[in-house]
């Protein structure tokens, strides 16, 4: 049986989505096996420039937003479901492996992201 440190469940996480909320236990446990720190909004002016670069490549990361966190669940999720609704698969029991790989993680959050946008 999984326990809290293999992963949580969608609905854990997103306390609210608009405005999108996060469960900031989580969110310390994401940003410890990833080594990397979740970029608040509110004081994203005083990151580097370069940490926001679309172009930046992923090995060179620093930081995440509460969107990568989304798009990171929506990929995790897509492959439980043939056709998830964003709504309704976030607030699902599945349970969603905590991601321990910076590479892997960009990689889903980009996967998340088109899936995303195909459903726009």
């Amino acid at each position: 049986m999984p326990d809290q440190y293999s992963g949580f469940k969608s609905h854990q996480l997103f306390l609210s989505l608009s405005p999108l909320q996060l469960n900031q236990q989580i969110v310390t446990e994401i940003e410890k096996r990833l080594g990397l720190s979740l970029l608040d909004k509110d004081a994203a002016h005083r990151v580097c420039f370069a940490n926001q670069n679309a172009e930046l490549q992923d090995a060179y990361k620093q930081v995440f937003s509460a969107d990568d966190l989304l798009d990171y669940v929506y990929a995790q999720l897509s492959g439980t479901k043939s056709d998830p609704d964003l709504g309704s698969a976030l607030m699902s029991d599945t349970l969603i492996a905590y991601p321990d790989e910076p590479l892997a993680f960009w990689q889903q959050v980009r996967r998340g992201h088109s899936l995303r946008q195909c459903r726009h």
